[in-house]
């Protein structure tokens, strides 16, 4: 009963967020990139180490900032990276890279978990689906945490899309405008 009211709380709880999260634009501000990261590695670290699999950053050097609510593209980003080590087995790892690419912050959550069936690629997104991928069985979740990264992303003016094989892990990319030197400026 008890996993069960969590659960219950769980769904919930993201069914507000989610409404929150789509009701508004996000507060505009300028938000750092290196920011972002590294309070994600910070909140998740220590789910990385109890499942011994090691959390890696690589972030280029020089990247602009992006304009957007920096606590809620954290969000999006915690619940990524987060995934990437629930669906990930012991000693496995997740790579966080960042650079850009023409006018856009590239953002790759990349892991060496279970991986994703290509079929399962859009339904992902889609608020309450929950794949089921082989080896996943004992993972819980509400099947509101993907939508909730679209819908920010999107609010972001962003893009999010994945890479993944069954077996063979999955990256996840975002792609945001990157802040450019006249918005800075007005």
């Amino acid at each position: 009963i008890d996993k069960q009211l969590e659960r219950m709380n769980r769904i919930i709880g993201g069914i507000l967020d989610l409404e929150r999260v789509k009701s508004g634009i996000p507060a505009l501000e300028i938000c750092r990139v290196d920011k972002s990261v590294s309070n994600t590695v910070d909140e998740l670290q220590h789910l990385a180490d109890d499942k011994a699999i090691t959390l890696q950053v690589e972030i280029d050097e020089h990247l602009p900032d992006f304009l957007g609510d920096q606590e809620q593209f954290e969000r999006a980003l915690i619940n990524l990276v987060e995934n990437a080590i629930k669906f990930t087995p012991m000693n496995g790892s997740v790579m966080i890279q960042v650079r850009r690419v023409e006018g856009e912050i590239i953002f790759e959550i990349r892991d060496t978990g279970i991986g994703i069936p290509p079929d399962l690629h859009e339904k992902i997104f889609e608020r309450f689906f929950r794949g089921r991928q082989k080896g996943a069985d004992h993972i819980s979740g509400s099947g509101l945490g993907l939508s909730l990264v679209k819908t920010i992303v999107e609010n972001h003016n962003g893009r999010i899309w994945l890479e993944s094989q069954e077996g063979m892990g999955a990256t996840f990319y975002i792609a945001l405008p990157a802040l450019s030197l006249e918005q800075v400026l007005s």
